[in-house]
């Protein structure tokens, strides 16, 4: 797989592009409040191996 990023709705994981299975985000627009990237330094602190390719951080509240 390429170099993409996890994905993180509300503080939950949704998608780790390392796995097979994933979830798809049942989001609407409206719904988004916020998106935040997160750059390696600074995920990779944060979440250990899971933040390797970087964040993407969606809020919704």
């Amino acid at each position: 797989m390429g170099k993409l990023p996890a994905v993180m709705i509300d503080g939950s994981f949704i998608i780790f592009c390392d796995r097979e299975n994933k979830q798809t985000m049942k989001l609407k627009k409206e719904q988004i409040i916020k998106i935040e990237i997160m750059t390696i330094e600074k995920s990779v602190p944060l979440f250990g191996s899971a933040g390797k390719k970087g964040i993407v951080k969606i809020s919704t509240y």
